[in-house]
């Protein structure tokens, strides 16, 4: 996390991988996958019923279930796409519930680039910057806090629904979409397993702001073990990434330990504050991280003093690929998550 905000292309890169990936993977050679067939559109409307509901609810148990026990290696292209696209090819694993492995094929600049999650923390190994930065996924992931998800899903707060029915990879799949009121999630589930085949994030508008999909998968493999042990990682230096542990009781509470305000921002409607962390800083005192969802969709805010002698940056919002930058009072805010500019806009001009 050492100057995550104010000149390290580094760690940015290294979060956006991680938002540009979570799904699965490891290094075992890939020689049984089935042959990838071509999306057949046989997506059926539905109507919303009762019956229909039942049936999301069902295959949403399903995913959170048995599809995270479910073992596999797959190929998986993943798309961002905010302002101009990125594409990567990954090879995916999953060993297991919260065991996932992601080795980078291309492109050339990402190749050999590593992501392992066990037990929510997180390893993204570079080579090409010899370093592994370390962090944590998402807690607020609706797959890793499946209790609440349901609880919001029987309280309307989140509505899902089985909008069709797709073949990917030569598999039947169920179509459902997860919406909240700032954008939805659309999830292409095996029928059989609950293994998600292919996945949309969607923005207010509707718009697709990310896609990931698999072109082959293997559920026959078998993984080996030490695909998923951070300890046969490279070794090479560690650095931090995003905050390991719990987070703070409050916002008063991380106040009492750093020198400037910590700023909220208004917060558009259906969001909340799911977690507050402190990274210590070499070059300041310690970044606030906070983390915001609406149950669908997430965005952190890291907050930090400018540090004595720093480069004072512009205080326009500077926006790429999913990362905003703004200053404002001798503090640096950095957004992360794929929103819409004027959501980005509104959040910076609250906290001015």
């Amino acid at each position: 996390m050492k100057h995550l905000m104010l000149n390290s292309k580094v760690n940015i890169r290294a979060v956006m991988m991680v938002v540009v990936s979570l799904a699965s993977t490891s290094s075992l050679v890939l020689h049984s996958f089935a042959q990838p067939a071509p999306f057949r559109n046989t997506i059926e409307a539905t109507d919303g019923t009762r019956q229909a509901k039942g049936r999301a609810r069902q295959i949403i148990n399903l995913f959170l279930t048995a599809g995270q026990k479910q073992l596999f290696v797959a190929e998986q292209t993943t798309r961002l796409m905010n302002g101009s696209m990125q594409e990567s090819q990954l090879i995916v694993k999953q060993g297991g519930p919260g065991k996932e492995r992601l080795e980078f094929i291309g492109p050339q600049k990402n190749a050999g680039e590593i992501i392992l999650t066990v037990g929510g923390h997180l390893w993204n190994y570079k080579p090409r910057l010899n370093r592994i930065f370390e962090g944590f996924t998402s807690p607020d992931d609706f797959q890793m806090r499946a209790k609440q998800f349901r609880d919001d899903v029987a309280s309307g707060k989140i509505r899902i629904n089985v909008v069709g029915n797709e073949v990917i990879c030569g598999r039947n799949t169920s179509i459902v979409e997860i919406a909240g009121g700032n954008g939805a999630k659309k999830l292409w589930i095996d029928d059989v397993n609950g293994v998600r085949l292919k996945s949309e994030e969607l923005n207010s508008v509707g718009a697709v702001v990310q896609t990931s999909y698999f072109t082959r998968v293997d559920f026959e493999i078998i993984n080996n073990p030490n695909d998923f042990r951070p300890d046969l990682l490279p070794s090479v230096k560690h650095e931090a990434m995003f905050p390991v542990g719990p987070p703070l009781e409050s916002v008063a509470v991380a106040q009492m330990k750093v020198p400037y305000t910590i700023r909220e921002p208004a917060l558009p409607a259906g969001y909340k504050l799911t977690g507050i962390w402190l990274v210590d800083s070499a070059r300041s005192a310690p970044i606030t991280v906070l983390r915001y969802t609406d149950g669908v969709r997430t965005f952190a805010l890291f907050e930090q003093s400018l540090p004595p002698n720093a480069k004072v940056l512009p205080a326009a919002v500077r926006s790429r690929n999913g990362v905003a930058h703004w200053t404002s009072a001798n503090q640096v805010f950095t957004l992360l998550g794929n929103m819409r500019p004027d959501f980005i806009a509104n959040i910076a001009n609250s906290l001015k």
